[in-house]
């Protein structure tokens, strides 16, 4: 419908692309994608979007914005907080798990040793 603001190509009330909710509504589909990743353990893909979302971040808070932008991105800020925060325990969970398993590999590499003298 004309006029009416979609998901992809926001529009502001003056009927202009609305360029911050693009870039915000990109960040935070980055940020989802990186979390469904992280879930399935896929850290080198999480790396790859990690790189082009901070990109993003990096060029959006680079520019100089009005005051009232800040409060209206404030909720898609918490939003990528709170995925960000929930990426680093599963990280901290994939490292931990990484830990263990190399522990286990040397345990019996140094069983196999032993045995075969």
């Amino acid at each position: 419908m004309p006029g009416t603001p979609s998901r992809r190509n926001p529009v502001s009330e003056d009927g202009r692309v609305d360029q911050d909710q693009d870039t915000w509504n990109r960040i935070i589909g980055l940020s989802k994608d990186m979390l469904t990743l992280a879930r399935d353990a896929q850290w080198q893909a999480v790396s790859g979007l990690e790189a082009e979302r901070n990109g993003l971040i990096r060029q959006y808070f680079s520019a100089t914005h009005p005051r009232e932008r800040w409060t209206r991105i404030r909720p898609m800020v918490d939003e990528l907080l709170s995925m960000d925060k929930e990426i680093e325990g599963l990280c901290r969970k994939g490292q931990d798990d990484l830990a263990r398993d190399l522990k286990s590999l040397r345990r019996g590499k140094i069983a196999a040793r032993a045995y075969t003298g």
